[in-house]
């Protein structure tokens, strides 16, 4: 999915932050130390308790079978710094090369602060968005052809309103000239501007009868309809899965998200089947 939230709204997103150390070792998760660097002073991160703050991957890494595991969090708002130790994971064999091609210096993600104050909680703020569009003429909200609400599901969940994404029929998968590109694609990733989502979608293979259930030691891509989002951000609400599955932590949708048919990644053991994507909405404004 779509996971370069914009450096337009610096209260709720960090810059990216890149790989300062890299420890491998033998039968053991491969881990390293990020730093970012020149985080606004409004960042609400720096005054948000962890359990609100999320590292959010560059979709890259999601796409390509890598998952990361945050351990700490240690952020400087006298330095205006944060540095992150991650675990990586490796989701499929895509994912294991990534990681063998990983270096120093690498731009892996950003921080986003989940700000309880910044909850969208009522439908009405997210129906009123429906119909209206910006300057560009862009709209500010719509999904699929209709470009309406009518099939979004939505319910309140603890103190979240929650709208639930119907998927496409079937799943994606990657033709075999995904491995001569992977070390190039590392390479592009120690890069913080490099396009690299766009590419990937031209080795990506829309199975449309393929069965949406994940399988360990195994990748399932999904995509929704195409989607605008203009005036939120958007977070995958990970408790609202079905029993077994995970999804990566590129789990943010960023507020300029246009006419793009979404990427969503999990993984884990299951049995059921995924029909629909929970988001959770937060304003870019208190």
């Amino acid at each position: 999915m779509v996971t370069h939230p914009s450096s337009k709204h610096p209260d709720l997103v960090t810059p990216d932050g890149k790989i300062v150390t890299l420890q491998r070792g033998f039968q053991k998760p491969l881990t390293s130390t990020l730093l970012i660097e020149k985080i606004s002073p409004c960042f609400l991160g720096f005054s948000l308790s962890q359990n609100e703050i999320f590292f959010n991957l560059k979709s890259t890494f999601a796409q390509l079978g890598v998952q990361t595991e945050t351990k700490k969090i240690n952020l400087s708002p006298v330095f205006h710094t944060a540095e992150i130790e991650l675990e990586f994971l490796a989701l499929s064999p895509t994912g294991t090369m990534l990681l063998e091609c990983l270096e120093i210096g690498t731009f892996v993600g950003k921080l986003f602060a989940a700000a309880q104050s910044r909850r969208v909680r009522e439908p009405y703020d997210i129906y009123k968005m429906f119909g209206k569009k910006n300057r560009q003429g862009e709209p500010l909200l719509s999904l699929g052809k209709k470009g309406d609400y009518s099939d979004l599901k939505l319910e309140r969940w603890e103190e979240s309103l929650i709208a639930h994404l119907p998927l496409e029929p079937g799943n994606l998968y990657y033709d075999r000239s995904i491995e001569l590109m992977i070390p190039t694609i590392a390479k592009a990733l120690k890069r913080p501007c490099a396009k690299i989502r766009k590419f990937l979608n031209l080795m990506q293979i829309y199975n449309r009868s393929g069965v949406r259930k994940v399988r360990e030691g195994e990748l399932l891509l999904v995509k929704t309809a195409p989607l605008h989002i203009q005036t939120v951000f958007a977070r995958v609400a990970a408790e609202l899965l079905p029993k077994g599955f995970k999804h990566t932590a590129a789990s943010v949708l960023q507020p300029d998200t246009c006419a793009s048919g979404d990427i969503y990644e999990f993984y884990g053991t299951s049995d059921e089947t995924i029909d629909r994507v929970p988001l959770e909405f937060y304003t870019l404004s208190s």
